[in-house]
């Protein structure tokens, strides 16, 4: 989409049109069928950017609520609309059956999970199996589609070099998934993790610095060492026992080298200098020469070096 803060200036544009968007709807929404104290506006209109979905109650409503879409902001906001009772909708796939709604996941191409051969910390590896199966969880409506859909998943992460029987274990574990589960209580595991309260982050003191797999285990030295830390009773209340961790920072890879998010700034060069190694500019004192700079009285005046 361009810069990178074109994202934040769509969001706050397009907010106000989704507000024009339900408030003048000519056709009823799914909310309308609630009284106005009980309607939830979440269910009027959904959108991500360029793409939103919505709940109509009639098939010939389609056309009228396309039109309103359009006038909006015309010329320069064009909705292309599709209906019917089987959708996609970012990652989800929607289907309508019997007056019932079911959700599936919903993907355009195949997967490519991180290798664990992979460049990377061995905390980015954690959790990187069962999220996929949260996912799962949270987008499955039927505990049928969630098992075809764990064994899908976890032929991708085998396809990418993982282990199949490791991948489908952790993905069930995400999942909190077991086939003889019935719809209900598969939709009650799934209520429960989609009302889960996000964990609060303690507070860590980290040592950080860009990852290499030849440098050694920083968790470990820390352990080691922390009682050297702790011999001054201050530093105990200043560094609580877990507060201090290791981190690592992620090394550039080839889309942030190609392609950074922060533009390139030009360089702007000095005036050109003889390659070599000589006392400062203007001094122009020959060494041993009082008056000169401590490290001009060592240099020896060279254009050239021999390396092994």
């Amino acid at each position: 989409m361009g810069p990178c803060h074109a994202c934040d200036y769509v969001d706050v544009f397009m907010g106000e049109l989704d507000k024009l968007c339900v408030n003048n709807s000519p056709v009823p929404l799914l909310s309308s069928l609630k009284s106005p104290d009980e309607r939830d506006q979440k269910l009027d209109w959904s959108r991500f950017r360029d793409d939103g979905i919505t709940f109509l109650l009639k098939q010939e409503n389609v056309e009228l609520f396309a039109q309103h879409l359009n006038s909006l902001h015309p010329p320069h906001i064009k909705w292309v609309i599709s209906s019917g009772v089987d959708m996609n909708y970012l990652d989800v796939n929607i289907k309508i059956i019997d007056g019932f709604i079911y959700t599936d996941i919903y993907s355009k191409s195949a997967h490519n999970f991180l290798p664990p051969s992979s460049c990377h910390p061995p905390s980015t590896f954690k959790g990187l199996i069962s999220s996929v199966g949260t996912r799962l969880r949270m987008i499955c409506s039927t505990n049928a589609a969630l098992g075809y859909r764990i064994d899908e998943y976890a032929h991708y992460f085998a396809c990418s070099g993982w282990k199949f029987n490791k991948a489908k274990e952790a993905i069930i574990k995400g999942a909190n998934y077991s086939a003889n589960d019935s719809d209900n209580e598969s939709n009650a595991k799934r209520a429960e993790l989609l009302q889960k309260p996000r964990r609060k982050k303690s507070k860590k003191i980290a040592w950080l610095n860009t990852y290499d797999p030849r440098l050694p285990a920083k968790g470990g030295i820390i352990n080691k060492n922390i009682d050297l830390l702790y011999r001054n009773p201050r530093n105990r209340d200043l560094f609580p026992i877990g507060t201090l961790i290791a981190a690592d920072r992620r090394r550039q890879n080839l889309g942030n080298i190609l392609v950074p998010t922060v533009p390139k700034r030009s360089v702007t060069h000095g005036p050109w200098l003889e390659a070599g190694s000589f006392p400062c500019p203007g001094s122009q004192l020959a060494p041993n020469t009082t008056g000169s700079c401590d490290l001009c009285k060592h240099i020896e005046p060279t254009k050239y070096f021999i390396s092994p």
